[in-house]
């Protein structure tokens, strides 16, 4: 079963990867991200019932923006997210194959460093 509920774009986290140069990667994901959603936004969160959020007490879901598109797609297949192997969801094993084809062409942040 599936969770819905209409969100508004209040703020934006900002992520710090590790490695390379982790705020260069963290800030490039970070604009990536406010490139394809702005705060004020309307957006709906849809969430899977036994996955409401992770072990840090973080909501889960995929983010439809108010176009259609799924956000958590748009990240991972231009290389400016990658899927947590540990949190299952039904979309992990086409987020890893989406994942694995940024890194291989060498997208987003794949083109600075191989992992992150």
């Amino acid at each position: 079963q599936k969770r819905f509920c209409k969100c508004l774009i209040k703020y934006f986290y900002l992520i710090i990867c590790i490695g390379y140069s982790g705020r260069d990667i963290g800030y490039m994901s970070f604009e990536f991200l406010k490139s394809n959603v702005s705060i004020g936004d309307k957006c709906t969160l849809v969430q899977e019932k036994n996955n409401l959020q992770d072990k840090y007490g973080r909501s889960l879901g995929y983010l439809f923006l108010k176009d259609g598109r799924v956000l958590n797609e748009i990240m991972i297949k231009k290389g400016f997210a990658k899927p947590y192997n540990d949190v299952f969801c039904e979309m992990l094993p086409k987020y890893q194959k989406w994942n694995l084809q940024a890194k291989n062409k060498n997208k987003g942040l794949y083109s600075l460093v191989n992992k992150f």
